[in-house]
């Protein structure tokens, strides 16, 4: 994901540090969980995307609202597309009077 990767810039050593801390700081049941939760839950898309970034039960550390609108973005574009500052950008080149939110 463009958003996952972006955060490089966060991390001295590049993406090894960054996978890392994420790894260390996130248990790997817990990812698999909250991803299927998101992806898959039966709760309203809305509901899920807000779960995994403010519910410590569903959030995880190193994974911030634009992963989370990302992820969600890709693995549903026909519903809702991903929509980030790169794509506000091309849309407002072509003419469009796009906001980010």
């Amino acid at each position: 994901m463009h958003s996952f990767h972006d955060s490089l810039r966060f991390f001295k050593g590049g993406f090894q540090t960054l996978a890392n801390s994420f790894l260390k700081k996130n248990d790997a049941k817990k990812i698999r969980d909250s991803i299927e939760y998101l992806l898959f839950g039966r709760d309203d898309i809305e509901i899920r995307m807000a779960n995994l970034i403010y519910d410590p039960a569903y959030s995880l550390s190193e994974f911030g609202r634009a992963n989370v609108q990302e992820l969600v973005g890709w693995s549903n574009p026909q519903d809702l597309p991903v929509v980030n500052g790169r794509t506000t950008k091309v849309m407002r080149y072509f003419g469009f009077d796009v906001r980010q939110l």
